[in-house]
């Protein structure tokens, strides 16, 4: 069961590589380099963090559950990671309910650092993170996204002057490798929504 889990983390973290690698081929010109320059950097250092994670689980294995953390804990410790970035934290979990931390770390990091990059050409949009149950949002009061972006985002990576695109097309493959669904909630104009919660689990066939 360890050697499965490592091998699932290694194909992550190349496909993680292959996103970026397609991002750096793909930036034609000075603003396309700064925005791939910009990407590199700020996913890096999460994948090195990743890749020294899976190391350390080699040398010494952990329980399949090994990742996973209280809600509470992981809500706090959002609140303390977000507090001095203008974003609003909020949320309501049950003591005795436990999150896979590194998904949903992952997810929040890709969604807030988009609406913060969002918010330095549209100055004062309000940015709100919300945790209810096992259900994570993450929302902007900014403009809507362009539909043709909208319609691509999540699925395949994809370039654009707002930041999105290939951390959520690398967050949305994590989560859907782990049980889980991120989709674009809301895409209205003072609205702009994000989701993660776990997927619907397929209806067993009668017996």
């Amino acid at each position: 069961d360890t050697g499965a889990r490592l091998t699932h983390d290694v194909k992550n973290l190349l496909q993680s590589l292959n996103t970026l690698c397609y991002a750096a081929r793909e930036a034609d010109g000075p603003d396309a380099a700064e925005r791939a320059n910009a990407l590199l950097a700020r996913q890096l250092p999460v994948i090195t963090a990743r890749l020294e994670a899976t190391l350390d689980k080699l040398r010494r294995p952990q329980p399949a559950d090994g990742e996973w953390m209280p809600a509470p804990e992981w809500l706090q410790s959002m609140s303390a990671r977000f507090a001095g970035h203008g974003v609003a934290v909020e949320g309501a979990t049950e003591p005795d309910l436990w999150l896979p931390g590194a998904l949903y770390t992952t997810v929040a990091e890709n969604l807030i650092a988009n609406a913060l990059h969002k918010r330095q050409t549209e100055p004062g949009i309000a940015i709100v993170m919300r945790l209810g149950g096992e259900r994570l949002s993450v929302e902007d009061s900014g403009s809507a996204i362009a539909p043709a972006l909208a319609d691509s985002l999540l699925r395949e990576p994809v370039s654009s002057a707002a930041g999105l695109g290939v951390g959520l097309y690398q967050a949305a493959k994590q989560a859907q490798a782990a049980g889980f669904a991120l989709r674009l909630d809301h895409n209205h104009e003072g609205c702009v929504r994000f989701a993660l919660e776990p997927a619907p689990r397929p209806l067993s066939a009668p017996g």
